[in-house]
């Protein structure tokens, strides 16, 4: 069981550092997602709304599955991929996505937002060795039971990425800014 939630969250997190980061990049067609600067936005060509999803049971189990989970959200995007479906929103300045397998079965959620949203617990975690550095962007990564925070950070010279999972902080990154 444990090698299997391991296994979902390396997965999930390889995913999102394709998909996050400092450096714009542009993603594969499956992605219905592009990051560009530090602002995740919706890529207009991958997204669709639930009536034009493939008309099949398992899509039609991502959406029930989603509209149960997530009442308060009326019309999210919804992308399709080999992987399976993903829903996207935003809501209090927090951009989200919902991701379900080909089964339509929730697998994980991936939320972006500023410092304010952060948990203050992370926040003191992170600023007890980064008090130096603004928090610029943060990605919570939502596996099974288990959130990782990647939180971009910067100064005047740097962009420093560090992952927050469990109570314990990991540098994952370290850029110069360019002049």
């Amino acid at each position: 069981m444990k090698k299997l939630f391991l296994n979902k969250f390396y997965f999930c997190l390889s995913s999102l550092a394709l998909i996050t980061g400092v450096h714009g990049q542009s993603n594969n067609s499956a992605e219905p997602f592009s990051v560009t600067s530090a602002s995740p936005t919706l890529n207009s060509l991958h997204s669709t709304s639930a009536a034009k999803l493939t008309s099949n049971k398992f899509s039609a189990n991502a959406i029930r599955n989603f509209a149960k989970d997530f009442k308060e959200v009326a019309e999210p995007s919804w992308g399709e991929s080999y992987q399976g479906y993903t829903a996207s929103f935003s809501k209090n300045g927090i951009q989200s996505r919902i991701i379900y397998d080909r089964r339509g079965e929730w697998t994980s959620t991936i939320r972006y937002y500023g410092k304010d949203n952060l948990p203050s617990d992370i926040r003191q975690i992170i600023e007890s060795d980064y008090g130096d550095y603004s928090i610029f962007i943060v990605t919570e990564v939502t596996v099974e039971d288990n959130v990782a925070y990647i939180v971009t950070l910067e100064d005047s010279k740097y962009f420093i990425r560090v992952k927050v999972l469990n109570g314990e902080m990991t540098v994952l990154e370290k850029t110069n800014k360019a002049n």
